[in-house]
């Protein structure tokens, strides 16, 4: 055999080789990788109220709108605010209000978030304890989502399991799951997963409030005799993006 044909030979046994194992690799991964059927973005909601009755001279924010932590929300008038003052009995101020003599309390926001409900109008009397409006809290956004799973998947399926989230606009974002609860139906596995992402917490706005529709696809763990190169191909690609 002359070197160029045995050359030829080598480049046609290493191609063949590459292209089976890409095909392998694309197929391992497509059977390890689940999308759910139900997916929205959740957060921590807020309660903002008063301990005194009184009456709502302003509302300052409206539902939808972004906030601060320590933004003025709501701004309501009290008697017997006043008169706690004037006896010494109230501090003139704290994290969640700021007063003044005549018995004037600006509501303060104790989180950073989204307002999704502001339950009272300007010149409504309130009592005291009476919840005003609520705050969903940005940094507490997560994903719930569901997947449906046999009896095997289920078994691939554990906390810290790698998940693409994809936003309405198609950003994608890299998150974990973080706890699941298992139900059984129609011989098939319903898995409510909890699905954390650092990314989701920081970005804010229209996209990652709560309710928002997402798709999340998650990683199961490989089996079978390339598990082993599955895994660490999978570390190797999440070091990558994370530089």
């Amino acid at each position: 055999m002359s070197r160029a044909a045995w050359f030829r030979l080598v480049g046609g046994v290493l191609a063949v080789t590459l292209v089976a194992g890409g095909l392998t690799w694309v197929l391992g991964r497509r059977d390890g990788q689940v999308t759910s059927f139900l997916a929205t973005v959740q957060t921590q909601t807020v309660d903002v109220g008063v301990d005194y009755p009184g009456t709502v001279t302003d509302t300052l924010v409206k539902p939808g709108e972004q906030v601060d932590a320590g933004q003025p929300v709501l701004v309501v008038n009290s008697l017997r605010l006043a008169h706690d003052i004037a006896e010494g009995l109230l501090a003139a101020s704290t994290v969640a209000y700021e007063v003044a003599a005549d018995g004037t309390m600006t509501v303060l926001s104790p989180v950073a978030g989204t307002v999704t409900h502001v339950g009272v109008t300007e010149g409504q009397y309130v009592p005291g304890g009476q919840v005003l409006a609520t705050i969903d809290e940005s940094r507490t956004a997560h994903v719930e989502a569901k997947f449906m799973l046999d009896a095997t998947d289920l078994t691939r399926l554990a906390i810290g399991a790698p998940v693409t989230i994809a936003l309405p606009d198609r950003t994608r974002l890299e998150g974990t799951i973080d706890g699941f609860a298992v139900d059984n139906a129609d011989a098939k596995a319903v898995v409510t997963a909890t699905v954390v992402a650092p990314v989701l917490a920081r970005e804010g706005g229209a996209l990652t409030q709560a309710g928002t529709p997402v798709v999340a696809s998650v990683r199961l763990a490989p089996q079978g005799p390339l598990s082993a190169v599955y895994e660490t191909l999978d570390g190797f690609r999440q070091k990558v993006a994370g530089l």
